[in-house]
C-alpha cells in the first residue's frame, strides 16, 4: 500500500522475463530496497513480480490485479535491447499503460520537485545501450529519455553494470554500481516528497532531508597498486562547496549527450564539449568550470540548480550531438542556474566540416547572453579553426577520448589516432600536444623507457610550441617533460605560464602543486591547488593532493575525521600512519577492511608481494620496460623494506621519472619505517637529482 492515499504502490518495477534469467533485475530490487530504506525515514512499497508475462496475444487481456498495481507513483522501466517492443506486455501493458494513465489522473505524468525543476514519474533504468529504432520509439512516447545508466561499456560490449564490480576500472562510463543504486534512491525521494508535501519544497520534510547542499558521498575504495602509488591518496573524493559567492559571469558546460544511439560516437559528443570548454575558456572576463569538474555528472540524477550550486557558477550550458555520416545536429540551451530559466537554445544542422562554425556560435551567443567582455584578439582566437580536414579533427577528438582513459592499450590507441591526424594536417598543433601528452603519460606512469619516449614528448612539443607559441596546453605539457627530466626550475615557470595564458588547465595546477609538494612547500602547494579548485571544484586529483599536503604541512593537528570524513578507508590509513595504531584498527575492524587489517597484523601483503614478484617475471619475459620506481612502491606498499631500498635505489641510478613520487612518505607501505636512516639516505639521494638551475 502506498503512503500516498488513493495509490496501490509507491514504486512499480517494469522489465521483461529475459533480463532477468542471470538474476540481474532480482539483484537490482534486492539493493534498492536496502538502500531506500537507508535513505527515507517512511516505508517504501515496490511492486516487482519476479515471474512476469512475456510475449504478448491479440486474445490477451489485462488483468485487473495488474491495473490495481499499475495504480503507483513511480513506475520503473528496466530499458534492455528487447523492452521496447510494441508486441511486448510489458510494453503495452505496462510502459504505456501506466504512461496513459499517469497523463489523466490527479497528479499528473510530471511533478515538480522542491527546487523547482520538472521530473516525470516515470524513471527508467538503462542497462544496454538501445538501438536508434528502440530509442526513437521510446522518446515518441515520452519524450526525450533522461535515464540513469546501469550500462558496462568497453569496446564491442554492451551488458548491465554488475553488483560484484565495484571498481570497474574498463568501464568507459566510469560508474559504481552503488554510486548509480544511491542516485536512483535519490531520485525516488525526491519525487516523494515533492508528491506529498507539494507546499513545503523549500523545507525538511518528514521523509529523509537531503544533506547539506554541495556535499555528497562516492564510495571509493582501493583500486590498481600502480595508481595508489603514483597518487598517493588523490584517488578519494569528495565536493566541499566552494565558499565564495557565485559570480554572475560563470558557467560549466556539462557534457553533451550523445543521442546517435550508438556508444561508439561517445568520443564525438565528449570532444565537442571539451573544445566548447576550451574555446570559451579564453575569454577573461568568464570563469568556465574545467572538464574534469563537469565529467563527475555524466549519468547523474541532479538538477541544474543542484550543479550550479556545487560547481558555484550562475549559468549552464547543457545540449545533445547526433552523428551520422558527415552530418551532424547539435541542440544547445543556456540555462541561468538562479533562476531555472532557459536564456537561449538553439538547434544547429551542418555537415561535419562546418563543426567548428557551430562552436563558435555557441561561443559567441554566451557572450552576448552573458555580456561578457571580449578584446579582439579573444575573438580572434574563438573563431580560429585548429584544422581544415574534417578527418584529421575526428582522428583528434578520438585519440583524446582514449587518452583519458590512462590505459597502457589506451596510450597506445592515442599514439596511432594522432599520428594519424597528423598525416592529414601536419600544422595540427593539437594533434602534436595530444602526442606529447601520451608519450609524456607513458613515462610518467612508469609505463614506457624514459630513454625512448622522452625525446619523442620533446620532438611533438617543439613542433607544437614552433606553431603555436601561446598554447597553453603545449606550455603545460612542456612544464611536465621538464619534470619528468628533473629540471624544477623549468617546469615551475612553463606550468605557470600556461596557467597564465589560460587559467582553465585540467592539469597544470596538480602538476604544479605536487612539484611544490615534492620540493617541500607544503603551504605553496596548497595555494596552487586552492586556486586550481576554483575552476575545478570537483577534480579528485587537485583535491587529493591537497589532503596529502594537509597531511605533510599538519601532522598529529590534523582533523582526520573531518578531512576524511568521506571514506573511513582513507581514515584508517591516515590513523595508522599518523602512529595511532590503535583507531586506525578499529575502523578497519568495524567495516571489515579486510585487506588493511593483513597488513596491519601480519606486517606485510602475501598477495601483493607475489603479485609484484609476476609482474617483474612476466615484464622481463616480453622484453618490455620494468619501472624500478614503480617496483619499488608496490615493495613498499607490502612492507618490503630491503626490496623497496634496493629498486629505489636502482630508479635512482637509472634516472627514473618516477622516483620523485616516493619523496612522499605517505604514497610508501603503511608499515615503512618513517625515520630509518635508509628510507632518509633515499630521500636524500632523490633530491640530489632534482635541478633548479
Amino acid at each position: 500500500m502506498s503512503f500516498y492515499p488513493g495509490y496501490e504502490y509507491d514504486i512499480f518495477i517494469s522489465y521483461r522475463q529475459n533480463d532477468n534469467k542471470s538474476g540481474w533485475v532480482t539483484k537490482f530490487v534486492k539493493y534498492l530496497n536496502q538502500e531506500l530504506a537507508a535513505t527515507i525515514k517512511e516505508p517504501v512499497t515496490v511492486y516487482f513480480d519476479s515471474n512476469p508475462h512475456d510475449g504478448l496475444l491479440e486474445i490477451h487481456q489485462v488483468n485487473k490485479s495488474l491495473e490495481n498495481k499499475l495504480k503507483c507513483l513511480i513506475f520503473i522501466p528496466i530499458l534492455s535491447q528487447t523492452y521496447c517492443d510494441p508486441k511486448s506486455y510489458a510494453w503495452q501493458h505496462e510502459f504505456c499503460a501506466f504512461h496513459s494513465a499517469a497523463q489523466q489522473d490527479e497528479l499528473g505524468r510530471d511533478i515538480k520537485l522542491r527546487n523547482g525543476n520538472v521530473v516525470s514519474r516515470i524513471l527508467p533504468i538503462r542497462i544496454h545501450d538501445l538501438e536508434k529504432s528502440d530509442l526513437d520509439l521510446l522518446e515518441n512516447e515520452i519524450g526525450p529519455l533522461r535515464a540513469i545508466d546501469f550500462i558496462f561499456r568497453s569496446p564491442g560490449v554492451n551488458r548491465p553494470l554488475r553488483s560484484s564490480e565495484e571498481h570497474p576500472n574498463d568501464n568507459l562510463n566510469k560508474t559504481f554500481y552503488r554510486d548509480q543504486i544511491n542516485k536512483t534512491a535519490n531520485a525516488i525521494k525526491e519525487i516523494l516528497i515533492a508528491i506529498k508535501y507539494p507546499d513545503q519544497r523549500a523545507h525538511s520534510v518528514a521523509l529523509n532531508p537531503p544533506k547539506v547542499s554541495g556535499k555528497r558521498k562516492s564510495i571509493v575504495a582501493a583500486t590498481l597498486i600502480v595508481l595508489l602509488i603514483l597518487a598517493g591518496y588523490s584517488i578519494t573524493t569528495w565536493i566541499p562547496r566552494l565558499t565564495q559567492a557565485s559570480p554572475d559571469k560563470s558557467i560549466a558546460v556539462l557534457y553533451f549527450e550523445n543521442m546517435s544511439g550508438d556508444s561508439n560516437q561517445d568520443y564525438f559528443s565528449n570532444g565537442i564539449t571539451e573544445e566548447i570548454i576550451t574555446n570559451i575558456s579564453k575569454l577573461k572576463d568568464l570563469r568556465v568550470i574545467s572538464r574534469n569538474s563537469v565529467k563527475v555528472y555524466n549519468g547523474q540524477v541532479l538538477s541544474i540548480k543542484q550543479i550550479a550550486e556545487e560547481l558555484n557558477v550562475s549559468s549552464i550550458l547543457e545540449g545533445s550531438v547526433r552523428k551520422s555520416g558527415n552530418r551532424v545536429r547539435i541542440t544547445a540551451q543556456l540555462i541561468d542556474a538562479n533562476t531555472d530559466e532557459h536564456v537561449w537554445a538553439e538547434t544547429f544542422e551542418e555537415e561535419l566540416h562546418d563543426i567548428f562554425d557551430v562552436q563558435t556560435k555557441i561561443a559567441l551567443e554566451i557572450v552576448k547572453q552573458l555580456r561578457i567582455k571580449m578584446a579582439p584578439e579573444e575573438m580572434t582566437e574563438i573563431q580560429a579553426i585548429p584544422t581544415h580536414s574534417k578527418e584529421a579533427y575526428d582522428l583528434y577528438l578520438r585519440g583524446k577520448y582514449e587518452l583519458d582513459k590512462r590505459t597502457q592499450v589506451a596510450f597506445d590507441e592515442a599514439v596511432s589516432l594522432f599520428d594519424a591526424a597528423i598525416q592529414l594536417d601536419s600544422t595540427f598543433v593539437l594533434a602534436y600536444s595530444g602526442l606529447a601528452d601520451a608519450y609524456l603519460l607513458y613515462v610518467g606512469r612508469g609505463l614506457g623507457n624514459p630513454n625512448l619516449y622522452m625525446p619523442l614528448a620533446k620532438e611533438n612539443i617543439d613542433r607544437a610550441l614552433y606553431l603555436d607559441p601561446n598554447s597553453a596546453e603545449i606550455q603545460a605539457s612542456y612544464g611536465y617533460w621538464h619534470f619528468n627530466n628533473f629540471n624544477f626550475k623549468e617546469a615551475e615557470a612553463y606550468y605557470r605560464k600556461a596557467i597564465a595564458l589560460n587559467p582553465n588547465q585540467d592539469n597544470a595546477y596538480n602538476w604544479l602543486g605536487t612539484l611544490l609538494m615534492t620540493n617541500g612547500n607544503f603551504s605553496k602547494a596548497i595555494e596552487v591547488l586552492d586556486a586550481g579548485i576554483v575552476y575545478n571544484p570537483t577534480f579528485r586529483l587537485l583535491r587529493g593532493n591537497k589532503r596529502t599536503a594537509l597531511l605533510e604541512l599538519q601532522g598529529n593537528q590534523l582533523n582526520v575525521d573531518s578531512l576524511f570524513a568521506d571514506s573511513d578507508y582513507q581514515r584508517s590509513v591516515v590513523y595508522w600512519n599518523l602512529g595511532n595504531r590503535t583507531k586506525a584498527i578499529e575502523i578497519a575492524e568495524n567495516r571489515s577492511f579486510h585487506d588493511l587489517l593483513q597488513f596491519y597484523t601480519t606486517g606485510s601483503n602475501q598477495l601483493l608481494l607475489n603479485d609484484v614478484t609476476r609482474f617483474i617475471r612476466e615484464t622481463t619475459e616480453k622484453g618490455d620496460y620494468l619501472s624500478p620506481a614503480l617496483v619499488a612502491g608496490n615493495y613498499g606498499l607490502a612492507g618490503d623494506l630491503d626490496n623497496f631500498i634496493e629498486y629505489t635505489q636502482r630508479a635512482i641510478k637509472e634516472k627514473d621519472p618516477v622516483v620523485t613520487t616516493l619523496l612522499n612518505n605517505y604514497r610508501f607501505s603503511f608499515l615503512l619505517p618513517k625515520n630509518d636512516p635508509r628510507v632518509e639516505t633515499l630521500q636524500a639521494q632523490i633530491q640530489s637529482l632534482i635541478r633548479y638551475e
